[in-house]
């Protein structure tokens, strides 16, 4: 039996290919959809309002109980719309 931590796993015969490209910037999308669904399909209360500018990591809704932690943004910019959307989630 051989000792898992001496076989290497690395494809060394596909690093030559990334290393020959020059490294790009990905960019920020334009807008972002954040759930105000838990996974228990509970909702949660939004603290902002459309219009208002917000921070990166700012609070966006309030923190009801310990199973309900708040949702924070993940840029700065401001609230575009606060609506229902259908979710694709694997507890639902």
């Amino acid at each position: 039996m051989t000792n898992w931590l001496t076989r290497k796993i690395f494809p060394f015969m596909h690093k030559e290919i990334p290393s020959q490209q020059a490294i790009s910037e990905a960019g920020l999308v334009t807008s972002y959809i954040l759930p105000l669904v838990t996974n228990q399909n509970t909702w949660l209360n939004p603290t902002i309002a459309i219009g208002e500018r917000v921070l990166k990591y700012q609070s966006l809704t309030a923190l009801n109980d310990y199973q309900k932690p708040p949702l924070h943004a993940p840029t700065s910019g401001i609230i575009r719309e606060i609506a229902e959307r259908p979710i694709v989630h694997a507890t639902f």
